[in-house]
């Protein structure tokens, strides 16, 4: 999945890169602001990567392809949401992630 730099500039970075990440976030005892400065990359990965963190592995979800996005405010916070919801009331990390990443991209019409 691309993600953004800190500059807005599109950037792959690899699986061991967002571990370590997430890792070095969950165990300096910087503030999450001084962690993506020191790493140069945007808050939104740091926190979609811990979402996808578990027990040193990534939960990997399914990709939904949108081909008409009618306005995408508030996909951030349904993410949330879904994924906050799915800790509550379903089986697994994998399917709470699951649940969020579907209800993010649902469209109203």
């Amino acid at each position: 999945m691309d993600s953004e730099d800190v500059e807005g500039n599109q950037k792959q970075y690899s699986e061991e890169f967002k571990k370590d990440a997430v890792e070095h976030s969950l165990t300096s005892e910087k503030i999450e602001v001084e962690v993506v400065q020191d790493l140069k990359i945007a808050h939104s990965n740091l926190r979609r990567w811990r979402a996808q963190y578990d027990k040193k592995e990534f939960l990997i979800y399914k990709k939904y392809e949108i081909h008409h996005i009618v306005d995408r405010v508030g996909g951030g916070d349904t993410f949330a949401v879904g994924l906050i919801y799915g800790f509550d009331h379903l089986n697994s990390d994998q399917e709470a992630l699951e649940f969020a990443v579907a209800a993010s991209g649902r469209v109203q019409r």
